[in-house]
């Protein structure tokens, strides 16, 4: 399976193909049925659910607060929707879909269903924005969120120190680099 990276400017998402889902996180697959991929992203709730309109709401929008988690949906594979520039593919085992399954899915508040916590759908109900249980701050960034999230799955992508959209970027290169190495040996 190959999972995606991909850089949306100030923030990364994760394009997740949905055969990668198992465990609970399977519930995504009738959540959006057809969909061959999920784009997975996050941030401070406040502030990626409704864009910002001027400068005082990007300068408040680092600060801490409660985080959402988005979900979008896609028919094709991200490297058919989003310039390939700003993609990084990388190989993702059966064990590290599992636990990258796990990993998402314990970051979601759940209803009383047992199903993740719809907080709001994006205009046009292009994504679906879910309560997280971990909380936004500077230390932890939607970027942050990402590397974490591929550490999880046990790509070598560390996300210490991981703030900015770039250093997510530049460590899945490496990490993309290090299994093509691996696969040539």
């Amino acid at each position: 399976m190959t999972l995606f990276v991909v850089d949306r400017g100030w923030h990364t998402e994760l394009g997740i193909p949905v055969e990668a889902l198992s465990g609970p996180a399977e519930w995504f697959r009738t959540a959006f049925p057809g969909a061959r991929t999920l784009m997975v992203g996050y941030g401070k709730k406040t502030f990626i659910t409704a864009p910002a309109d001027n400068i005082s709401e990007y300068i408040l929008g680092p600060l801490p607060g409660p985080a959402v988690i988005q979900i979008s949906a896609l028919n094709v594979s991200p490297d058919q929707v989003y310039p390939r520039s700003s993609m990084v593919a990388l190989s993702l085992s059966t064990e590290g879909a599992a636990a990258l399954s796990r990993t998402l899915w314990a970051d979601l508040v759940l209803n009383d269903a047992g199903h993740p916590y719809l907080v709001t759908a994006a205009t046009g109900n292009t994504s679906l924005f879910y309560q997280a249980v971990s909380y936004y701050n500077f230390g932890h960034t939607c970027n942050a969120w990402t590397a974490e999230l591929l550490h999880a799955a046990g790509e070598p992508v560390t996300p210490d120190g991981v703030v900015l959209a770039s250093q997510v970027m530049h460590r899945s290169v490496g990490a993309a680099a290090l299994q093509c190495a691996a696969s040539r040996s």
